[in-house]
């Protein structure tokens, strides 16, 4: 059993979104009752211990922490920048890591993560100015020029960042530190106390995967896989982290189109490839890990053809299926497990 056990849980990301990029934030409404429902599911119904709490708004992540802690479980307090250039990030996790501090001082188990993936969801490291932008830019759906300098330059940038964070951080705070890391990323682990790495097996990487997390492993650090995850539909696992870039948006549409007309729903596929996965960092003995996440708040489940759109919850890492509603608990929508919800709650029951 992987001593850290834990779900993600997203407060809502903000960024800069251009015209058929999508929607700004990952999560329009927030509401507290709504947080404490699930933070009680996360900790109660599927066992685990601990929760990556990630948003943008340290207000909204205070929250949730204060709730998470109430509910029993270890909280990674996981403030996301957006799109801050670099000289700003330091100041924005100095500011979260007080936070932080005072939510540990209390009593309350706290890791502080000094941003995630800071080269895709920061500006100034790679080419493009919104995160759309450098999206495609990774991707290659847009022609980079700069961008093979930009990787040349981005270990040393990176990680001087990094380091210039992790200092201010441990100026206030008295616990744990950590980075979640993209695969891309040549991070100096050497301010930090746990190696921690979002990374999602594709049919790009299957092969060497093993060999990725004993990579990690040679830090001579704990490793936590930060982020792991699946979508909702037939060849999902072979997309891993990339599954949810199957829609258009188009903004003179209200709603979004299928790219590839006639995926089908697959709940089996995602738990299969959580199975799987735990499976391997049990094996590899990995410190820990985070199914990314636990609901996607912008991804509806829409089964009625006649309806408003495309299900877009085909598109959502969830563990749960978000049902827009009236009804109580997150304001404007009810949830829903999916086949992942029981299977992941199986694996972090069993002792084995």
């Amino acid at each position: 059993m992987l001593p850290v056990r834990g779900v993600h849980y997203d407060v809502g990301h903000q960024y800069a979104a251009a015209p058929g990029q999508g929607p700004g934030t990952s999560r329009p409404r927030f509401g507290r009752a709504g947080v404490a429902a699930d933070m009680a599911t996360i900790a109660g119904r599927l066992h685990a211990n601990a929760v990556r709490i990630a948003g943008t708004d340290l207000s909204r992540l205070t929250v949730a922490a204060g709730l998470a802690v109430e509910a029993g479980l270890a909280v990674w307090f996981s403030p996301h920048p957006g799109d801050l250039a670099r000289d700003d990030i330091v100041g924005y996790l100095a500011e979260a890591a007080r936070t932080a501090e005072e939510l540990r001082a209390g009593g309350g188990s706290v890791v502080m993560v000094a941003g995630c993936e800071l080269s895709l969801f920061g500006a100034g490291f790679l080419p493009g100015a919104t995160l759309g932008d450098r999206l495609d830019a990774l991707t290659g759906a847009v022609p980079a020029p700069g961008l093979p300098d930009s990787f040349g330059r981005l270990p040393r940038l990176l990680n001087a960042t990094l380091s210039r964070s992790a200092a201010a951080i441990r100026d206030v705070f008295r616990g744990q530190v950590t980075y979640a890391s993209a695969p891309w990323e040549a991070v100096d682990w050497a301010p930090f106390d746990l190696v921690s790495v979002d990374l999602y097996r594709d049919s790009s990487n299957a092969a060497g995967y093993r060999d990725a997390l004993r990579g990690y492993a040679r830090a001579g650090k704990p490793v936590v896989v930060s982020e792991f995850g699946c979508c909702t539909y037939a060849g999902a696992a072979d997309a891993g982290g990339a599954g949810f870039m199957i829609f258009d948006y188009d903004p003179e549409s209200a709603a979004p189109r299928l790219k590839v007309p006639g995926l089908q729903r697959s709940e089996a596929e995602q738990a299969r490839y959580l199975e799987e996965l735990l499976a391997i960092f049990g094996q590899e003995g990995m410190h820990g890990a985070f199914w990314h996440t636990f609901a996607g708040w912008t991804f509806p489940y829409r089964p009625d053809p006649q309806g408003p759109g495309p299900d877009l919850d085909l598109g959502s890492f969830g563990l749960v299926k978000v049902i827009e509603s009236a009804s109580a608990g997150e304001p404007g929508c009810v949830l829903e497990p999916k086949e992942a919800f029981w299977a992941l709650a199986a694996a972090y029951r069993s002792p084995a």
